[in-house]
């Protein structure tokens, strides 16, 4: 996991996951692309999540399209998949989008079925078509 903000907290899970975790800290996005280009381009990996969420949208723009570019071609060329997490649509070159489309309050975590009021879209950047969950 690509820590975009090192923000991730290692309390949260148990020791056996943790085991099996590579957790890349970056303060910068520009940080956590060049981590992925690496983990990617390394091919022992079989999921690389980048997470992108705490990082600032001003920061995000930065991040020049061909980067995107690059690593959906390393990601075609590897038994790997990228997840890339953010707040905005960011990664023009995803083979697929999954957009949450629910509004969260604190109201609603205190809710015991809070998870089953997720609502999500998958569009697939290629086809242009979309599925609603």
């Amino acid at each position: 996991m690509i820590d975009g903000r090192d923000s991730f907290d290692p309390c949260a899970l148990d020791h056996s996951s943790l085991r099996h975790l590579l957790w890349v800290r970056c303060t910068k996005a520009l940080e956590a692309i060049k981590a992925a280009d690496l983990l990617l381009r390394d091919g022992n990996f079989s999921l690389v999540i980048v997470d992108l969420v705490l990082n600032p949208v001003e920061e995000l723009h930065k991040i020049p399209q061909t980067s995107w570019y690059r690593l959906q071609r390393l990601v075609e060329s590897a038994p790997t998949a990228c997840l890339v997490l953010t707040r905005h649509r960011m990664v023009s070159s995803a083979q697929l989008k999954i957009v949450l489309e629910n509004s969260w309050s604190l109201e609603t975590f205190k809710e015991v079925d809070a998870i089953s009021q997720l609502r999500f879209r998958v569009q697939r950047s290629h086809l242009r078509s979309e599925v609603s969950y």
